[in-house]
């Protein structure tokens, strides 16, 4: 959640992750998180551009763990965040 460039993102997916997944809202970040995936060459990890205010089950699925560091206090409810 909020992947800025992509290194927590690629750093799960090089821990054989089945997926990782990066959420980011600016177009800039995910275009450099896209570039980091093609130089490295990890297929089980992908990049989403989205606000994780709006996240959902409906739009991404359910996932083992998120992993939200520095992203909750920019959050208006952060529990809402936690339980969805």
């Amino acid at each position: 959640m909020g992947c800025n460039e992509g290194g927590y993102t690629v750093a799960f997916g090089r821990l054989d992750a089945d997926e990782a997944v990066g959420i980011e809202a600016r177009e800039s970040n995910v275009e450099k998180c896209r570039y980091l995936q093609d130089r490295i060459g990890l297929s089980n990890v992908r990049f989403v551009k989205g606000n994780v205010k709006q996240i959902s089950r409906e739009w991404l699925g359910e996932f083992d763990i998120v992993f939200a560091s520095g992203i909750l206090y920019h959050l208006d409810d952060p529990f809402d965040f936690l339980r969805r």
